[in-house]
């Protein structure tokens, strides 16, 4: 039975990509290599990447994000209602100038987290090149995860430690130890 009180399990889901960020949002202070990165890497860079860069804009290294692409750069540093690494984020999720353009939109969290970043001036540690990695899907990555390791122990009339894993809403509600997942 998978205990999810114990913390590795919650971080592990995190680094998963359960959430829209590899770590809980702060109130203050944006990390690039925490919350931007991993967002950039895994909605960003399929399609605009070292390789074939769509509307010649490449978001792997902060030298080619100032540089921009066809309609100039995507990063006002300070500035993130004139950046378009944000606002086209934000768009109504039908607009067709919507980013990412396919699969999912970003959430909240990751929206805020642009403009968090944006606005404390876009710190990008010196010598960092992102690379394109696969964004997590729930259903194919997790959910399996979930049920093969928690099932026996995490599900309705089996709530061990009041936890139960066979419905989102549970699962973040938490059980005794708090939530399996943050």
């Amino acid at each position: 039975c998978l205990e999810m009180k114990k913390p590795f399990y919650r971080t592990s889901l995190a680094m998963l990509g359960l959430i829209g960020t590899a770590e809980p949002l702060p109130a203050a202070k944006v990390d690039f290599k925490t919350h931007i990165k991993p967002i950039l890497e895994s909605s960003c860079l399929s399609c605009h990447g070292e390789k074939n860069p769509k509307g010649d804009l490449r978001l792997d290294s902060l030298e080619m994000v100032l540089k921009g692409g066809e309609i100039g750069t995507a990063l006002v540093p300070g500035e993130p209602d004139k950046s378009p690494l944000y606002t086209l984020t934000i768009l109504p999720a039908d607009d067709d100038d919507i980013m990412p353009p396919k699969g999912a939109v970003l959430s909240k969290d990751q929206t805020e987290a642009l403009k968090q970043w944006i606005a404390q001036g876009a710190p990008w540690p010196e010598g960092i090149v992102l690379k394109k990695t696969r964004r997590v899907d729930f259903v194919r990555d997790i959910k399996t995860i979930l049920e093969n390791a928690s099932h026996n122990c995490h599900r309705e009339g089996h709530d061990k430690g009041d936890q139960r894993l066979d419905e989102r809403d549970f699962a973040f509600r938490g059980g005794e130890n708090g939530p399996a997942i943050v």
